[in-house]
């Protein structure tokens, strides 16, 4: 069965809705906050979270102008142009995470597994942002690699 996407329900539902989870409370955001901010109606984003329904194109669209990485909230991947932008090597970033994403998705509590994945998302997220740094100051010093 396809969502509005085109994509496979189980594709998507899989990871899609712990992303999203995960980044709206990254961003301290509620469910109710977040649906006023990409137009979702009523316990939309409730939905999506729990797998019950998928975003549709219009949703997508909206979570990436709140600066949702869509690529990667749908494949669980970072989209290689976000990746190359930040000054980050693919490949530097894709050999750990399958080996993290196992240890974490083994913590029987669930609460345990929640906030791990929080706090790994919000790791990455502060790498990312060091790696620009650090290219920007190379370069505002002139630096060459």
């Amino acid at each position: 069965m396809e969502g509005k996407t085109g994509v496979a329900k189980s594709a998507v539902c899989g990871g899609l809705p712990v992303r999203l989870k995960t980044w709206r409370k990254s961003r301290g955001l509620t469910q109710h906050e977040l649906g006023a901010l990409i137009g979702a109606k009523g316990g939309m984003v409730s939905k999506y979270e729990v797998g019950l329904q998928s975003p549709g194109s219009k949703v997508l669209e909206a979570l990436a102008q709140q600066g949702v990485d869509v690529h990667w909230l749908v494949t669980g991947e970072p989209a290689p142009d976000a990746l190359a932008h930040a000054g980050v090597s693919p490949r530097a970033t894709a050999e750990p995470w399958p080996q993290i994403v196992e240890l974490v998705e083994g913590i029987a509590d669930a609460q345990r597994r929640e906030h791990a994945k929080q706090q790994l998302l919000l790791r990455a997220q502060e790498l990312a942002e060091m790696d620009v740094l650090h290219q920007t100051l190379s370069e505002l010093r002139g630096d060459t690699e």
